[in-house]
């Protein structure tokens, strides 16, 4: 039985460069779609037109809140190399430009070049040695009941209602139900995570994403938990970025990312 993410994103192409489907309102907070999640639909609208097997990097530039409902996906190709294919995705939802994304693709396994990595897990914690996030604070957000959320220490602090803290969360992510990671489901993990500014405030405040940037290293493996760990370092007139780092049970990279936000809670010093 398919899991219900695999039947959210389906889409269906009724000519070249178009993709149909239906943002569903199971993938929500606060009535509005995830961003993870329509960050996943992309995708999928990127591989029914194009031929490379994995996304490199996807950047997404949200305009306007999508809704749960019809959507419509317009893709164009910029460029298709030997090594690497280029192009853009359009959401159109009630002939409304929604969103924006821009997209590299190629093959992670058939790269062939020099490696060099100077990193490494900064928390290396089970699923159960994590705290698993069950509610925000009395905020509706149907998609608990399809991504596991659990949250590593220190940065459960605020789950306890403890704050004051610097701006970090991270621990284990997976889908409910066992579902098998991949780059689909990856795409939509990576955006699971509460924002950073609970760490420190609580759940105060709506932060929407602005701008979504990731960068794909490798395929997971198999398995359906992710690593992760996301930081904040500078906040600015309500503006702030969020980096990630998501990883295999192995510590393998998996993925980065990097988001810019805005805080619209309460004003601190």
């Amino acid at each position: 039985m398919a899991h219900p993410f695999d039947e959210d994103i389906r889409l269906e192409s009724p000519e070249r460069g178009v993709a149909q489907g239906a943002i569903s309102d199971a993938w929500s907070i606060v009535g509005r779609p995830h961003g993870g999640y329509l960050l996943a639909m992309a995708l999928r609208a990127f591989q029914l037109e194009l031929e490379a097997p994995d996304p490199l990097s996807m950047t997404a530039h949200f305009l306007e809140p999508g809704e749960p409902g019809p959507v419509r996906f317009e893709t164009r190709v910029y460029r298709r190399g030997r090594g690497t294919t280029m192009g853009e995705t359009r959401m159109i939802q009630d002939g409304r430009l929604r969103a924006i994304f821009h997209g590299l693709f190629g093959d992670l396994e058939g790269r062939v070049g020099t490696t060099y990595e100077e990193w490494s897990p900064p928390h290396r914690f089970d699923p159960d040695q994590c705290t698993q996030v069950e509610t925000l604070a009395g905020v509706t957000a149907p998609l608990m009941e399809l991504i596991d959320v659990r949250y590593a220490p220190p940065a459960d602090r605020f789950l306890r209602g403890e704050t004051g803290g610097s701006l970090e969360c991270g621990g284990q992510v997976a889908f409910t139900g066992g579902r098998p990671m991949d780059m689909l489901g990856l795409a939509c993990v990576i955006d699971a995570y509460p924002p950073t500014t609970f760490s420190r405030y609580g759940p105060a405040g709506w932060v929407p994403t602005l701008t979504l940037s990731v960068y794909f290293r490798r395929r997971p493996g198999p398995g359906c938990w992710v690593g992760a760990w996301i930081r904040t370092r500078c906040m600015l007139d309500g503006l702030l970025e969020e980096d990630g780092e998501f990883w295999d049970s192995e510590g393998r990279l998996l993925a980065q990312c990097r988001q810019l936000a805005v805080f619209r809670g309460r004003r601190f010093r």
